[in-house]
């Protein structure tokens, strides 16, 4: 039936306005499949709930990521990177490092946060147009499945990992979210920044 179907469409000398003429034993054989799957009641797809949000960020000299889960951050890196690395590859490395991490310690579905669009647009898709960037994105997924790592855009006054880029120390892990927060990292026009004394940092997951 296939062998059929494509021979018809690579006939160089048909009419691409005509419509396409098949066999009637390829059309009953169409037509009973089509009916099978149709029969089939809709499986719904089953995505699991994240067990670790990321957050991860890149500056000029430095990429960091921390680990979040509810109200504890549990595990965290700060490390230099040579500063005529593009900030896209840093922000890239970053999260994979971060994910990489996750797998170590028994996760095998994330939620991130990421204020490089770029980024997030790369993880997204589950491809880049960028060689050197697959190649680490590939990496990542045969850790983590493409399809149980959720990575979103945040703005970066609202990145929890954006001040340990720009000089400030990451704590002793595991620690309360507020441990970062009573530090005055954060930028007070920005959601994190805002929230008050007594207020919870939202959970993830």
């Amino acid at each position: 039936m296939v062998r059929s179907i494509a021979k018809e469409i690579g006939d160089r000398r048909r009419d691409w306005d005509d419509p396409l003429s098949l066999p009637e034993s390829t059309v009953s054989a169409i037509t009973r499949g089509t009916a099978i799957l149709l029969s089939v009641p809709p499986q719904k797809l089953q995505k699991a709930t994240p067990s670790v949000h990321i957050w991860s960020d890149a500056s000029d000299r430095a990429v960091a990521y921390l680990l979040q889960q509810q109200q504890q951050l549990i595990d965290g890196r700060l490390w230099e990177m040579d500063i005529q690395i593009h900030i896209f590859f840093k922000e890239l490395f970053a999260l994979c490092s971060a994910i990489e991490r996750s797998f170590q310690l028994g996760h095998d579905c994330v939620s991130a946060s990421c204020d490089n669009m770029a980024v997030v647009l790369c993880f997204q898709k589950g491809h880049s147009s960028n060689k050197a960037a697959n190649g680490a994105l590939s990496r990542t997924f045969s850790l983590i499945p493409w399809t149980q790592i959720d990575v979103r855009w945040v703005p970066s006054a609202s990145q929890l990992a954006d001040a340990f880029t720009r000089g400030a120390t990451l704590p002793q892990f595991p620690c309360h979210i507020h441990a970062v927060m009573r530090a005055s990292l954060f930028k007070t026009s920005s959601p994190v920044g805002s929230l008050q004394q007594g207020q919870s940092f939202p959970d993830f997951p």
